[in-house]
């Protein structure tokens, strides 16, 4: 995990020149309600303007796993903060920073801190090290001001960026319960995500699947690597036939065009030939993550009405009891399979039949295929 947020190369001047740029976000009107929020939820009002912070990063960088580097009241150097995207509400995305900003106080130094650069990001005041942050939001009475190093934002970007702050504030001041999750642009940044940036030309892929494409890469060339993995790879060759196996295999068991075929396993030499063996064989997939609760994998397969499930010994706790329910495993079966033939069987598929389901989150209610 990186320390702190690099600026998304997207924000950078072309020519890596260009001067300091600075703005300032007003926010007095929005103070007071700001506060209550603050109050509400045991929080700070420089909290409050952090996860502000937090959220903009997370609208402008599709970088997973970074964080800011933040000093607040009475912390004497940056800690680091997530970029969180995960909360639904204004309040739950404050307690998420509050919970990070507090139990990071003074692991800064033991945290892989290094020395800021300019390609970072600080929130808070600028410190004797201020200067070297390629982008710093500073809380004032009322107000962030936000100072940029000479190369480190273009001005174009600069602008949309401190628009951002604004929306982003006036959102959480209007509803603390509210949406989180959503994209808080301003009008032009707006028109240039869904229109300018969205508008092209159109390609025409032909009718071919997923699956003869890469059929006909074996073919073209058998030998080079088509999966590689931890232990070990296949070659495009090697991919076909297991797939072509464990179609027949699906048949022989039952498995039928548009019927779902569950796919419990971990990343490995097996998985893919498993997606594309339910595929080949007609039937669609679905998908069942071994890390989730078995409570939630059975309700996926009885809700999908799956009667059939590739996985391997280690994840069958994870699907009982499940009434009625054929399990072909890929280790104690993998005789069987291997003798199954390697050639392609009689198409069952095709662009109209079913190729997967896959379940919502189900984070605020039961889930949905």
């Amino acid at each position: 995990m990186s320390v702190t947020l690099t600026l998304p190369h997207a924000w950078q001047p072309r020519d890596g020149a260009g001067e300091p740029v600075e703005a300032v976000v007003e926010y007095a009107d929005l103070a007071v309600r700001l506060a209550v929020l603050a109050a509400t939820s045991a929080a700070e009002m420089d909290e409050v303007l952090l996860a502000a912070h937090v959220k903009v990063l997370g609208m402008v960088t599709e970088d997973r796993g970074l964080s800011t580097a933040a000093v607040l009241a009475g912390q004497g150097r940056p800690v680091h903060v997530e970029v969180h995207r995960d909360a639904e509400t204004w309040r739950l995305l404050l307690q998420q920073v509050v919970k990070d900003a507090r139990s990071a106080d003074g692991r800064a130094s033991s945290a892989g801190w290094t020395e800021p650069r300019a390609d970072q990001v600080l929130f808070g005041p600028a410190g004797e090290h201020g200067e070297a942050y390629g982008l710093r939001v500073v809380p004032e009475a009322g107000r962030l001001r936000l100072r940029a190093r000479a190369g480190a934002v273009a001005p174009d970007r600069f602008a949309a960026l401190t628009a951002m702050y604004w929306l982003v504030l006036e959102a959480m001041a209007a509803n603390p319960d509210g949406d989180a999750l959503a994209a808080l642009l301003p009008p032009e940044e707006r028109q240039l995500v869904l229109h300018t940036l969205a508008s092209g030309g159109t390609v025409d892929y032909g009718t071919d699947t997923v699956d003869a494409l890469i059929h006909a890469q074996a073919v073209r060339t058998p030998d080079a690597v088509a999966v590689r993995c931890e232990v070990g790879t296949l070659t495009f060759r090697e991919l076909d036939e297991r797939a072509n196996r464990i179609a027949h295999h699906l048949a022989q068991r039952g498995a039928e065009p548009d019927s779902l075929v569950g796919v419990c396993l971990r990343r490995g030499p097996d998985l893919l030939p498993a997606f594309l063996g339910v595929w080949r064989c007609g039937a669609g997939y679905l998908p069942l993550d071994p890390d989730l609760p078995p409570e939630r994998l059975r309700l996926m397969v009885e809700d999908a009405g799956c009667r059939l499930v590739i996985t391997e010994s280690a994840q069958l706790p994870l699907l009982e009891p499940v009434a009625g329910l054929q399990r072909v495993l890929v280790d104690q079966d993998r005789a069987a399979i291997a003798a199954e033939p390697a050639t392609l069987p009689q198409p069952r598929g095709g662009p109209q039949r079913l190729a997967y389901v896959i379940y919502t989150s189900g984070s605020t209610a039961r889930p949905r295929g």
